[in-house]
């Protein structure tokens, strides 16, 4: 694995739409960015990353993380699965790069 993953962030003011192949950020903003070493990273470090990255003041803002995953054996249909901690952190990079993922987050800051 490469040691810098990119990563498509969706971020700011949309909907969440559900298209033929499931969810649909495309009203969202878009930021593309690498984080090294992403698969060792915890929760914590990543999470600390978008918040200096994205200018979130944690005292008075959240941020609540969304990766875009698929369960289907064969083909593609996109869900959103929350992360909240480093374990699913680490296997969504994980089934990512084996499953050949497009690496997407939606961050929704409130």
């Amino acid at each position: 694995m490469s040691s810098k993953l990119i990563f498509d962030f969706y971020y700011g003011e949309g909907n969440v739409r559900c298209g033929q192949n499931g969810v649909d950020l495309s009203e969202f903003k878009c930021m593309t960015r690498g984080i090294e070493r992403a698969a060792e990273r915890s929760f914590e470090a990543v999470c600390n990353w978008l918040i200096r990255g994205f200018r979130i003041d944690p005292q008075t803002d959240g941020l609540t993380i969304y990766a875009m995953v698929s369960r289907e054996p064969i083909g593609y249909f996109w869900e959103l699965m929350p992360i909240d901690c480093t374990d699913i952190w680490r296997r969504y990079v994980e089934m990512a790069c084996e499953r050949c993922w497009p690496l997407t987050i939606l961050l929704y800051m409130y």
